[in-house]
């Protein structure tokens, strides 16, 4: 441009959008991690929050988050904090090179302000921030800069340690709900979310049919993983689906206590079932079997309504004996133990599982879509692994099963074809009698006779 002063103004117009653009980049950032750190379940996974998120602090080296190894304090009182000085051990919840994963949680002396100063080392400056939430004290965060100069109290540095802090208090806070909740079970024989038995009704019960118990079995469920049927979760959500999911699988463990059952909720996600065995009657079997119908009642809750997240349970099994709260400590460290905790395909056994569900009812909306989702591995290797394993392709496998559901509903009933053709999950009738034509090579009508 030839006019000095229009150029200039151009200039500085770019400078001031740019700036704006990356202010505006910062705020979301910043609600990102503050946003993630108000829902987390458990110190570790704040821990994590704070290594993948610590990328947004500009030029820093390394940093060194450490907190007192009480920081959860006493349940009784959650707004009670450290406001003396720090105690002679630290807690470094977190060392990390920037860029790289950090190292997790080691007691150090907290003279030595950081493990890492502990170890012999050339000299460094490292700055020390406090890291509390008003009047709560939870320890400090040390960062080196790679040149010193760098450093500033930044606003995204700031709202980092301010969502840290936000975080330990609102764990604080979960564990004095947590709190409350075990000491109205304690003290109560019924859990009042499910009207099922609490733990202490559990063992009363047992206690009290000793005779009974002796032929009878115990699983104890809880939930191995929550699934959801949406790609994407919006992160203030999380909590009411967790909550949803844990009263899903209550709901459906309470539709099997029409066979004689005792139920009862151990804690907020795990539940225990009594049921009586027959002679020669296989424990595992049978435990087996009420889980399954469980996971159909569950599918049937999901798609007969709005719910986006639900759960999939694991179980143990066991024979009670005349101890039943060793009995019951038994399966619980069992579960504790055994439950999977990794993520991804977790073996064939899924997959039957998910089967003999199909095999419940066939009626409900089956696709590989959902299954290769559950399974965590894509839609053509579960339709490989369906072939494989059941000799027959999975669509084959619905439609057989559908049909000979229809067979006995013909047999056995007065309902119209057009009815049986929707229980059997159709949602067209004459889709029905042409599917059913081609499998048993009579229409519908003629089958019945």
């Amino acid at each position: 441009m030839t006019d000095y002063q229009t150029a200039a103004l151009k200039v500085q117009e770019q400078i001031s959008r740019e700036s704006n653009e990356q202010l505006m980049l910062e705020m979301r950032i910043n609600a990102d991690v503050i946003t993630k750190t108000i829902y987390v379940e458990s110190i570790s996974e704040l821990i994590g929050i704070v290594d993948e998120s610590a990328h947004i602090i500009n030029d820093y080296k390394s940093l060194h988050l450490c907190i007192i190894p009480d920081w959860d304090g006493n349940p009784e009182t959650p707004d009670v904090c450290l406001t003396k000085p720090f105690p002679d051990k630290m807690l470094c919840a977190i060392s990390k090179q920037a860029w790289q994963t950090g190292e997790l949680f080691e007691s150090f002396n907290t003279a030595d302000i950081a493990p890492v100063l502990s170890k012999p080392h050339e000299p460094v400056l490292m700055y020390i921030l406090p890291l509390h939430a008003s009047s709560q004290v939870f320890g400090y965060c040390g960062f080196v800069y790679e040149n010193a100069e760098k450093f500033k109290v930044s606003l995204m540095l700031f709202n980092f340690l301010s969502a840290v802090a936000n975080g330990i208090r609102t764990l604080r806070h979960k564990l004095y709900a947590e709190y409350l909740q075990k000491k109205i079970e304690e003290v109560s024989l019924c859990d009042i979310m499910t009207d099922m038995l609490s733990k202490k009704g559990l063992l009363l019960y047992l206690e009290n049919h000793k005779d009974i118990m002796k032929k009878s079995g115990i699983m104890i469920v809880t939930i191995a993983k929550h699934s959801s049927t949406l790609n994407t979760q919006k992160q203030n959500q999380m909590i009411d689906n967790v909550t949803q999911s844990e009263l899903i699988l209550a709901n459906a463990i309470r539709l099997l206590s029409g066979k004689n059952l005792q139920t009862a909720r151990l804690d907020k996600s795990t539940f225990a079932i009594v049921f009586p065995l027959q002679e020669n009657e296989d424990i595992n079997q049978t435990a087996e079997t009420m889980l399954i119908q469980a996971e159909v009642f569950i599918r049937k809750m999901q798609e007969s309504s709005s719910i986006t997240f639900f759960p999939e349970p694991y179980y143990v099994c066991g024979y009670i004996d005349s101890d039943s709260e060793d009995c019951l400590t038994t399966l619980w460290n069992q579960l504790e133990s055994s439950q999977p905790k990794e993520k991804g395909f977790r073996g064939i056994s899924n997959l039957k599982k998910i089967r003999h569900e199909l095999h419940k009812a066939p009626e409900l909306d089956w696709n590989l879509g959902d299954i290769a989702k559950r399974l965590n591995i894509s839609r053509s290797y579960a339709q490989k692994l369906y072939k494989e394993h059941f000799g027959i392709s999975f669509m084959d496998d619905i439609i057989n099963t559908r049909i000979d559901m229809a067979k006995h509903l013909l047999s056995s009933t007065d309902l119209q074809v057009n009815e049986i053709a929707s229980a059997c999950g159709y949602q067209n009738s004459t889709h029905f009698m042409r599917q059913f034509k081609e499998k048993v090579g009579m229409t519908p009508s003629k089958f019945r006779g």
